[in-house]
């Protein structure tokens, strides 16, 4: 689990700031779950999970993938137009081997209210995944209930970044 823990850190440098004692200590069921008040907090905790599933996915650390899933997670691959399905922790392990992510970038709006619906209902957290060549990227949905993931989508996407040119005075 120490191993996962370096990983994490290292996918999770540039993660939003939240307040990381309630993060950490956020779990569905327990008097712990926070009220709609903290979204951001919800939204902090989730994205952090994800990305322990990537790390620890990444590390074959299988303690971690099955504390934060379902036994029975959908794990869907879109390569192109047709997608395909696969049932299982093995599976989900296994497609985000396969897409070899090294970096992600998450996107969240501000200044919206927070959804409507129960920290611990249907979470859905959407994440770029970069590999080290940088030619082409994933998208990746997880999508939780109750807190487990138990629907893992990757659609695969060109991808290009850069930096804009200073403006000319």
């Amino acid at each position: 689990m120490a191993l996962a823990a370096v990983l994490v850190f290292a996918l999770t440098a540039a993660a939003p700031a939240a307040p990381a004692d309630e993060v950490s200590s956020f779990r569905c069921g327990t008097t712990q779950a926070v009220s709609m008040a903290r979204w951001a907090t919800v939204d902090a905790a989730f994205l952090k999970r994800s990305v322990a599933i990537i790390a620890a996915s990444l590390a074959g650390d299988s303690a971690v993938v099955t504390a934060f899933t379902s036994p029975e997670v959908q794990t869907t691959y879109f390569p192109y137009d047709a997608g395909v399905t696969l049932t299982g922790r093995p599976a989900l392990i296994e497609l985000i081997r396969k897409t070899a992510p090294r970096d992600y970038e998450w996107v969240s709006g501000r200044g919206l209210p927070p959804p409507m619906r129960p920290p611990c209902g249907t979470i859905t957290v959407t994440l770029t995944l970069v590999p080290a060549k940088r030619d082409m990227a994933s998208i990746a949905t997880f999508k939780y209930q109750a807190g487990l993931l138990v629907d893992f989508q990757v659609n695969d996407a060109d991808y290009s970044a850069g930096h804009l040119p200073p403006p000319r005075r």
